[in-house]
């Protein structure tokens, strides 16, 4: 399986999301209402943040014999182009909190970045053999399909996760930023229910 972190992807996001955010944002001025700006994040839902592409190639083998005759054997091998999308799901676990002593000041609580998509793009299927009777589509499919959890496990092991919390802080902090706020504190997920800070 060959990768590429998909820097090209990630830019793309990294901008569609600060074009979007900062049309809403509009010219620096005071600080904006936290429950407009909070509503106005929030309104984005699933907000993609990093993207790694794969290549995979994907052999399929099929034989079968009776009284030791062979009576089916066919094989093909192809690539495919695979997609590993991680991000943040904005529904829940997200919230922006004032200071109340500082109007300038907030803090935000993101939820923790999860994988938004694993996806075969099937336009991308370069085939290099077959041999034998052909394939169906749904054993195409079948193979497509276990070929994903691998790119999902590699995209893990290579810090998707990490990369998505990190540059969802990048573009929450370039919005508020814009918003008017000049302090933005990032909170872990733990605050008790009255919205007070622990510790």
């Amino acid at each position: 399986m060959n990768v590429g972190k998909g820097a090209g992807k990630t830019k793309h996001f990294f901008c569609l999301v600060i074009s979007v955010l900062a049309v809403w944002s509009g010219c620096a001025r005071p600080p904006a209402s936290v429950t407009t700006v909070e509503s106005r994040i929030r309104s984005i839902l699933e907000f993609p943040v990093v993207e790694y592409v794969y290549r995979d190639v994907v052999y399929l083998g099929d034989t079968r014999s009776f009284l030791f005759i062979k009576t089916l054997d066919r094989r093909l091998l192809f690539s495919v182009r695979l997609r590993v999308r991680a991000g943040m799901d904005l529904r829940s676990g997200f919230r922006l909190i004032a200071d109340r002593g500082n109007p300038k000041r907030i803090y935000v609580q993101l939820p923790a970045s999860r994988i938004l998509l694993v996806d075969a793009d099937e336009g991308s299927i370069r085939q290099y053999f077959e041999f034998g009777e052909r394939f169906s589509r749904l054993e195409y499919t079948n193979a497509l399909e276990q070929v994903k959890p691998k790119a999902e496990e590699d995209a893990r092991a290579r810090g998707i996760l990490e990369k998505s919390d990190e540059n969802a802080k990048r573009i929450i902090r370039s919005f508020l930023a814009a918003a008017g706020f000049e302090r933005i504190d990032f909170l872990p997920p733990e605050i008790d229910r009255e919205g007070k800070l622990r510790g």
